[in-house]
């Protein structure tokens, strides 16, 4: 979806900041594989704090430029993820409260500030096994939608929800114009 909704943005000469997905790179740049992420290990758990601090980093960086940004992932993503473990009792609760305590909600709050969130309802048609992250069960996959809930809320985020199959990119598209 995000490939036409900046597609649409693009026909319409509204420039935007794309800032492309961080994971993939950092998955290899520490010799992950997919079936790494079946447990959160230490190194997942080490994996997903870093990724925290690089969207961070990325989103501080676009958010200095006079263009709106248009990204898939967020700074809130890890914790979801982390949050969505912890449920499952992979990890420890004081894991999602490190991962927290990382953050300063009110600098996350003035940079996401004018940020039009999406949480895309969850949807197994759409999931495929891409070699880099491990299929989830639509039970899973319900329960980090949850998840995703929880973190949005506890951040004070507002957001939509949506569903990819159903939304028209040029329905989200709207959302810059």
């Amino acid at each position: 979806m995000l490939s036409h909704v900046h597609d649409i943005l693009k026909q319409r000469s509204i420039q935007v900041e794309v800032v492309e997905e961080l994971a993939r790179g950092l998955i290899t740049e520490m010799g992950l594989k997919q079936e790494d992420f079946t447990h959160f290990t230490p190194p997942v758990v080490q994996f997903q704090m870093t990724l925290l601090k690089r969207y961070l980093e990325k989103h501080k960086a676009v958010a200095s430029t006079c263009c709106p940004m248009l990204s898939d992932r967020s700074t809130f993503d890890q914790l979801a993820y982390l949050d969505w473990q912890a449920a499952k009792g992979q990890v420890p609760r004081t894991v999602v409260e490190e991962a927290w305590s990382l953050l300063d909600l009110q600098e996350l709050k003035e940079l996401y500030e004018k940020t039009s969130f999406l949480l895309l309802m969850p949807d197994p048609t759409l999931c495929k096994n891409d070699g880099t992250r491990m299929q989830s069960s639509p039970q899973d996959l319900e329960a980090l939608f949850q998840a995703f809930r929880r973190v949005l809320q506890r951040a004070g985020v507002s957001y939509r929800e949506c569903s990819a199959r159903k939304e028209e990119p040029s329905k989200v598209a709207q959302l810059f114009i």
